[in-house]
């Protein structure tokens, strides 16, 4: 179960840094 949310919380990280670079270009 760990693993998973370590996962998931990695996912939620791409996501915002995706969106970050986005709103930066």
């Amino acid at each position: 179960m760990a693993k998973r949310s370590s996962i998931e919380r990695n996912l939620k990280r791409i996501k915002m840094a995706k969106r970050y670079e986005n709103k930066r270009s």
